[in-house]
């Protein structure tokens, strides 16, 4: 009986310790795992700035300005161009002949925004 209760206050010093170890890995962990964290944020911030600055001269060089020979250069304006979808030319009898059958829609009148593409209006069509 004796023996058992040396044993036993041998495996609750050994496990107390083996507490103690565990508590300082944890602490270690915290900190090497707020260090990490914080140098991550550090560099994200640092790429942020980056980026806004790269943002910004982008922005500032693609603003629409006058050239000397009159055109408008701006590749924001050239890329919204390209990218617009080309509509079908119409003859003059063709334009004619929609002017005059064109409808009214309740509210609003049936025709495009000039420079945006045709909507489909979601209201009835009155004659």
């Amino acid at each position: 009986r004796s023996h058992l209760l040396e044993l036993n206050d041998h495996l609750e010093s050994q496990q107390s310790e083996l507490l103690q170890k565990m508590d300082r890995i944890m602490r270690e962990q915290r900190v090497l795992l707020t260090e990490t964290i914080e140098a991550m944020l550090a560099e994200t911030c640092e790429e942020s700035t980056k980026l806004d600055t790269v943002n910004r001269i982008a922005s500032q060089a693609s603003t629409v300005r006058l050239s000397s020979t009159g055109q408008f250069d701006s590749w924001e304006r050239r890329s919204r161009l390209s990218t617009r979808t080309p509509v079908p030319r119409m003859s003059n009898a063709d334009v004619t002949k929609q002017q005059s059958s064109r409808s009214t829609v309740r509210g609003e009148e049936k025709r495009p925004d000039p420079g945006h593409l045709p909507r489909t209006s979601k209201f009835s069509v009155t004659s």
